[in-house]
């Protein structure tokens, strides 16, 4: 729900995006899907919300990925009736294994990946504190990178 990192998605080639605190979000989500849902549900945050979201959203078959990790011990109530008659698939992923990692490296250092695109700001070791309340705040923020002086520009 933060407006600057919709945004920010269209500069990679997205071309709509819906707020998911939106009251209409289902139904634009369904007009733009014939009334199916999407194929693949992300959740990038540990709300136990945005997963509840996520199951509704999801098509017949399709597939809800969990990227954000919600606290520790934290429960949620989920209708098991919508998991097993949409048959979803619910994908959670804690950490990327040391061979997706390398994959990633690799695919980062041959500029197949351009991730400079992502950084949005940059900031010296000295203001390391500045920057970690920065990334707390994600106001207008992407990626934040804290280097030493000598790398910065």
């Amino acid at each position: 729900m933060n407006d600057f990192r919709l945004g920010f998605a269209k500069k990679f080639g997205i071309t709509d995006t819906i707020r998911s605190d939106d009251p209409d979000a289902h139904q634009k989500i369904l007009a733009k899907t014939q009334n199916r849902g999407v194929d693949i549900a992300m959740v990038s945050t540990g709300s136990v919300n945005a997963i509840s979201q996520a199951i509704d959203l999801v098509r017949k078959g399709g597939t809800v990925m969990m990227f954000g990790v919600p606290t520790k011990d934290v429960k949620m109530s989920l209708e098991m009736s919508k998991v097993y008659s949409k048959e979803i698939t619910i994908t959670p992923s804690y950490a990327a294994s040391e061979t997706d990692t390398n994959e990633a490296f690799r695919l980062i250092e041959q500029g197949t990946i351009n991730v400079k695109k992502l950084i949005t700001h940059k900031f010296d070791l000295v203001d390391s504190a500045k920057a970690l309340d920065y990334a707390h705040q994600g106001n207008d923020s992407m990626k934040i990178i804290i280097t030493n002086s000598e790398t910065l520009n």
